[in-house]
């Protein structure tokens, strides 16, 4: 999704600042949780890494309910990626 697509989305359900909304999204590529690309038009693009999609697709088959949440608490996908960072939850 572009930035202002995951923008547009979060703001339909709640308020949020732009600089709190890229602080989070720097937070999730720090986790390995999601990719970011520069487009040629100088659109940011964001989706999810193809490790933390199969890892994903994988907790989905064993765990339907709580597969989110089990797939995030890998070692891969954990909060001691955060190198630092002060946010808590997302």
């Amino acid at each position: 999704m572009r930035y202002h697509e995951i923008e547009k989305e979060i703001r339909s359900h709640c308020k949020l600042s732009s600089s709190t909304l890229s602080r989070h999204l720097t937070w999730l590529i720090n986790r390995n949780i999601l990719y970011k690309e520069q487009e040629m038009n100088g659109h940011t693009f964001y989706s999810l890494t193809k490790e933390f999609n199969a890892s994903l697709n994988i907790q989905r088959k064993h765990y339907p309910t709580g597969y989110l949440e089990k797939t995030l608490s890998l070692h891969n996908f954990d909060r001691s990626r955060e190198s630092g960072s002060s946010i808590s939850q997302f």
